[in-house]
């Protein structure tokens, strides 16, 4: 009996690509213009997130949609798309003595600040001027460019 065997279509199962609502754990490192690496997941755990509940940068959370497991792109981000522009209503001056160090205060010296909600956050010491230190609540990476290499390690 002779048969003839036609190719109807490859049935392999197709990696899933990430889209919105999909919970994923991806592998970053993210340089400045210069090559400094400002933040990285290489020294800790891949970070875990799901698309779309806005818990991560912008650029990096669209970056990784239409991705598939085992992945890697490099995207450019403006600060918009990353940590946001740096905005001069977010320095504040407070009383020197107000500001608890365990050495002597120095400009760029980051410090960690509790907010009245009790909410802690990081501040860079902008100005120290007599009495009065000028701190700076902005990320320490606002207005800042970004260059990050992502790696879609899976989607859950």
């Amino acid at each position: 009996m002779a048969c003839s065997v036609a190719l109807i279509n490859d049935i392999r199962p197709k990696a899933k690509e990430a889209r919105l609502g999909d919970t994923v754990t991806v592998a970053y490192t993210g340089r400045l213009d210069d090559g400094t690496v400002c933040v990285t997941t290489a020294s800790r755990r891949p970070l875990q997130f799901t698309i779309g509940r806005g818990r991560i940068i912008s650029g990096v959370e669209q970056a990784v949609i239409g991705m598939r497991p085992g992945q890697r792109k490099t995207v450019r981000l403006r600060p918009s798309e990353a940590y946001g522009k740096h905005r001069e209503g977010m320095l504040i001056a407070v009383d020197r003595r107000r500001v608890e160090a365990n050495s002597e205060l120095r400009v760029g010296q980051q410090l960690r600040a509790t907010c009245a909600n009790g909410r802690t956050i990081s501040v860079t010491v902008a100005e120290i001027a007599g009495s009065k230190v000028m701190l700076d609540t902005n990320h320490p990476l606002a207005g800042k460019t970004i260059t990050f290499d992502v790696q879609l390690m899976r989607i859950v």
